[in-house]
């Protein structure tokens, strides 16, 4: 194979690990916006002074200006605003309209990390197979040097050149965090589910505060809660499942990668 089709395939698998960190990076932020707006209207202390939880100050004082402004601060923060697309979701409608959109970004997410494995591994396998030592460490370096999340190595920093310092596998704890963090939509689908039942427990601001949210609804409204937070629940089981693809093909790039580099570069791992 001509040189400058090996530089394309490098290039070309970089370009898919690129989007792979986009999308991954994409999921994270978005995640954990709506983490912090469940938070927000669940167990955020501005939600005490909307609800009432408190002594009413005298009018016409500082206090009940502050309390006013407190309490608008805290309906705002109960809401997602996307200047992107010029709309705000509240708190109300996450549990549907969260979980969709993370479901496609998931989507996006599966997709770009399946044609990172498959770019990544048909080039090693061919880099293997050409018995080029010379192709084989250009191969290796321009992929692995472009790595952010997939660990080859150790966490130990490099500290001597001769002799070269042994390569030791990667800790547990790293690897339970990379789950975390591609199962956190997932995660995010079920607290919004979570808020949205456990909302029907407590009293409503818009409603009377006496009484818990269940006990005011009406018929309609139950078959509403019903069909949303169903299809939310659907939503969630098609989301984790993406994330164990997700997981999976992750695990595989790595498995790859990892015998390249025994390949490559045979020594002893330290225990």
């Amino acid at each position: 194979m001509p040189e400058d089709q090996w530089s394309i395939r490098i290039q070309a698998a970089r370009d898919a690990q690129a989007r792979s960190r986009y999308a991954f990076l994409a999921s994270i932020v978005i995640s954990v916006a709506l983490l912090i707006v469940v938070f927000n209207y669940e167990f955020s202390w501005l939600r005490n002074f909307a609800l009432g939880n408190h002594p009413e100050p005298p009018p016409g004082t500082v206090q009940e200006e502050l309390l006013k402004e407190r309490r608008k601060a805290w309906v705002q923060s109960t809401g997602l605003d996307i200047s992107l697309l010029g709309v705000n979701v509240s708190e109300s409608d996450l549990s549907l309209l969260g979980s969709f959109g993370l479901y496609v970004l998931t989507i996006w997410f599966f997709y770009c990390m399946r044609r990172e494995n498959h770019l990544i591994g048909s080039l090693l396998i061919d880099a293997d197979r050409n018995n080029d030592k010379q192709i084989s460490l250009t191969v290796y370096h321009g992929v692995a040097s472009y790595t952010v999340f997939t660990t080859i190595g150790g966490d130990e920093p490099i500290k001597t050149v001769r002799p070269p310092p042994p390569r030791h596998t990667s800790p547990n704890r790293i690897r339970l965090i990379n789950i975390g963090l591609l199962f956190l939509p997932a995660i995010t689908i079920l607290a919004m589910i979570a808020s949205d039942i456990l909302s029907l427990f407590e009293s409503s601001p818009m409603r009377k505060l006496d009484k818990p949210l269940w006990a005011l609804l009406s018929f309609q409204e139950w078959l509403h809660v019903a069909i949303v937070d169903g299809l939310a629940i659907l939503i969630f089981a098609f989301t984790i499942t993406k994330c164990t693809e997700i997981l999976k093909f992750e695990y595989a790039t790595e498995s790859v990668l990892r015998e390249f580099d025994n390949l490559m570069f045979p020594r002893p791992v330290s225990a």
